[in-house]
């Protein structure tokens, strides 16, 4: 099982930052970082004491993995510029092994964690699900994976689909909510920041019990006077959320 200690990066986006720095921090050779955009891989390349490639066919041959770090749409495009010969593992959540049925040295290297540049995040307790049709490549992932975090998991694609949707839920529709919450709070001339108290009981709660348990709430108690009375208070497409949402929650409650 060959080690994996020299890296390439491809790709300059929240998880490429992020994920470089972590490789970084523990020891890992950055053989350089390849974007689309020349000014954000000088950035990132900069950040991480390492080179940018002009062109993505510089990597070098003797690196030992190629981590594509880009959007779900460009993956495939990217993994067909890579020779065959160069091990890659790319970071998505739902793009699934099987697109990729040529290559035999490909694998998966997913950190379930959001990302955004301008905030520090610490890599030990971030899920980095792991998969490979290589079973000495997947072996490799993963000690590399133990590297930087205490959660390593080998997770199939159809596994990886069904989390990431779970993670949409949970991450992106969550802080879509607090938009619409920070919205009209401003509307009403009031601080957002007075909800975070809230915000984060919320999420420490379902730490300790489960989601189900620790629903409160209007729609939870079926007072319908008090839901009708906010939803007078809503513009139409919140509203509409508001609504669904209540449903949902009175549907779930009932069973």
């Amino acid at each position: 099982m060959k080690e994996i200690k020299r890296i390439s990066i491809v790709g300059t986006g929240n998880v490429a930052h992020h994920l470089g720095r972590a490789l970084k921090k523990n020891n890992f050779q950055i053989d350089g970082v390849w974007g689309r955009t020349k000014k954000n891989a000088l950035q990132l390349a900069d950040d991480l004491k390492t080179i940018s490639f002009e062109n993505i066919n510089d990597i070098p041959k003797s690196t030992d993995l190629i981590m594509i770090c880009v959007s779900d749409s460009a993956i495939e495009e990217i993994v067909d510029t890579i020779p065959n010969h160069l091990p890659i593992a790319y970071t998505s959540g739902s793009v699934s092994l099987e697109s990729f049925p040529k290559k035999d040295k490909i694998g998966v290297f997913y950190p379930l964690q959001t990302f955004t540049k301008s905030r520090d995040i610490s890599f030990d307790s971030i899920p980095l699900l792991i998969e490979s049709g290589n079973e000495e490549f997947a072996n490799s992932l993963r000690n590399c994976a133990n590297e930087l975090s205490e959660t390593v998991r080998f997770t199939s694609s159809a596994e990886r689909f069904q989390i990431h949707i779970a993670a949409v839920m949970v991450n992106n529709f969550t802080n879509h909510l607090y938009h619409l919450a920070d919205l009209h709070m401003k509307n009403h001339h009031l601080p957002f920041a007075i909800l975070k108290p809230l915000i984060l009981e919320t999420a420490e709660k379902v730490q300790d019990v489960t989601p189900s348990m620790a629903q409160t709430g209007p729609a939870k108690r079926k007072d319908s006077k008090i839901i009708e009375k906010h939803l007078s208070e809503l513009d139409s497409q919140t509203k509409e959320i508001y609504q669904m949402l209540s449903k949902s929650i009175i549907n779930h409650n009932t069973k």
